[in-house]
Formats: C-alpha cells, sequence, structure tokens
C-alpha cells in the first residue's frame, strides 16, 4: 500500500502514516526496508508500505521512502540554552552582548543583533549578569553569552527546480550571515570592553566605589590619630 507521513518525531522514531485507503497507520523507525532513509521521514514524505492489523491499531511494517525531492528551509526564530533539539545547525558563531542596566531590553538587545546578522536563533545561551556600585548604591547589568546560529530543516519539495533553489537560498543565508556576525561580534565586544574598562560607565562605577571605600578608610584612620 502506499500513503504519506503526516507526522514522525525524529527523537522517538515514531510518526503516522495516512494510507491511500484513508485510514492511519502507525510508523515506527524500525519497520524501515532500508534504516538509511530514517532521515527522510518527514511530514509530506510518500512511503509504500505492507498494513498490519494490531492489537492497539493499524500498524505500518516494511515501510519504503519512495522517489521524492527535499528541499532545505530556515526555521522561525526561536532561543536554546543548549543544542537546538529539532533541526540542524549550519552556522554558529559565539557572541557576548554589551551590558544593559534592564533584563528585557537586554534580551531585546540580543534578538536585534541575530536579526541584523541574518540569523534565526542564538543556542547554549546563558545569561550574564554583573553587580556594579556606586557609592552606596548598588545594582545590575545584564548581557547574553551564545551562539548565533542558523538551523534548518529538510522538507518534501514537490519539484527538483524548488529543492534547488531552496538549498541555493540557505547558503546564501549562510554566506551572508558569515560577513554580517562577524561584524556584530566585534561590535559588542569592543562596546563590552569600554563599558567594563575603568573609564567606562561600569568600570567608573566600580572605581568611585573603590575611591569611596579608600576614603572612608583615610576618614577613619585620621580620626584614630
Amino acid at each position: 500500500m502506499k500513503g504519506k507521513i503526516v507526522s514522525f518525531v525524529a527523537s522517538k522514531k515514531f510518526g503516522f502514516i495516512d494510507g491511500e485507503d484513508g485510514e492511519s497507520y502507525f510508523l515506527h523507525a524500525s519497520k524501515l526496508k532500508d534504516k538509511k532513509q530514517q532521515s527522510q521521514l518527514l511530514k509530506g514524505t510518500p512511503v509504500s508500505f505492507d498494513p498490519v492489523p494490531t492489537p492497539k491499531g493499524l500498524s505500518a511494517t516494511q515501510v519504503e521512502v519512495l522517489p521524492v525531492h527535499f528541499g532545505q528551509r530556515v526555521l522561525p526564530f526561536f532561543v536554546a540554552k543548549g543544542e537546538p533539539k529539532h533541526g540542524t545547525v549550519v552556522f554558529r558563531k559565539k557572541i557576548e552582548t554589551s551590558f544593559n542596566d534592564d533584563k528585557d531590553e537586554a534580551f531585546n538587545h540580543l534578538k536585534s543583533c541575530i536579526e541584523e546578522a541574518g540569523c534565526n536563533t542564538v543556542i547554549n545561551l546563558k545569561n550574564d549578569r554583573q553587580t556594579f556600585s556606586e557609592g552606596n548604591y548598588k545594582y545590575s547589568s545584564f548581557s547574553h553569552l551564545g551562539e548565533l546560529a542558523i538551523v534548518i530543516e529538510d522538507y518534501v519539495c514537490t519539484s527538483a527546480e524548488e529543492a534547488e533553489k531552496s538549498k541555493q537560498e540557505v547558503q546564501q543565508a549562510i554566506e551572508q550571515a558569515e560577513e554580517k556576525a562577524l561584524e556584530i561580534i566585534q561590535r559588542e565586544a569592543q562596546e563590552r570592553q569600554r563599558q567594563l574598562a575603568p573609564s567606562g560607565c561600569m568600570g567608573a562605577a566600580a572605581m568611585l566605589a573603590g575611591v569611596s571605600v579608600s576614603l572612608y578608610a583615610v576618614s577613619n584612620w585620621l580620626t584614630v590619630f
């Protein structure tokens, strides 16, 4: 029998097929004739299979992927604290953003860096929070550490031309990100360095705090003597 895959969870290796008879069939990767075809088990992939009734419902065995064209597309925007659970990373560059006193604004700045670089995600994201002092006043500033990235997925195309065009578009996105991301990473690094330097806004605050402590110590010493 023939049918099309309507869903497949790669991490769990199972999904469902809509058969040409209108029935739904349970699909497990272990039932593939050729185990190398597992990466092709995507939504819309045409397959042939032998239907088998089971106590839990209809199941597919002797599954084989039929000739089909696969394209590539960039996933919608997302943020990951680790490696992405879905898709393939085709571009990544480490970044450390500049500091912002507002936590939400710091995250919005990170998002603007991602978009400006032509990427669709930041992976292995870590929050960087540092506390600075200005006199008796202490405040926190926020930045982010991670990797600007482009993550893509394969999908079923209607023609070889569409598949080839989609791959060219992904390659163009990677080439543009290579150039733009480096510029953004350098800019953020310079601003971060300026902020943390003794003459910078945050470095100056830390230095003022140190001066205040020193003056307080001198005052106490003069009082004693």
